[in-house]
């Protein structure tokens, strides 16, 4: 039982890191995208 839950918290863990690394990316595209478009 405690296996089982020590890799489900691993599993979170690293869902939690794509999403963040995802979410880091994106929002720098944006902001570039916004730059662009004020530097126009």
């Amino acid at each position: 039982m405690a296996h089982l839950f020590f890799s489900s918290c691993t599993i979170v863990a690293f869902l939690l890191r794509i999403s963040s690394l995802n979410l880091l990316y994106i929002s720098r595209k944006y902001f570039s995208a916004i730059q662009c478009l004020y530097v126009m």
